[in-house]
């Protein structure tokens, strides 16, 4: 088995408190998927984050 280097996880753009929260946690924000998502009918972008431990 290996040891895990890198963490990811996605996040909803506007979701401004948890990417805040994920940023105070060392995670960096790798790039965007642009209408990955419907949210009450309306397109909602999201941030690829990562963090490497």
């Amino acid at each position: 088995m290996g040891i895990a280097t890198r963490l990811e996880l996605t996040v909803i753009k506007d979701n401004m408190k948890a990417v805040k929260l994920y940023q105070k946690m060392g995670f960096q924000i790798e790039g965007e998927k642009v209408h990955s998502l419907i949210i009450d009918g309306q397109p909602a972008n999201e941030y690829y984050m990562y963090k490497l431990v």
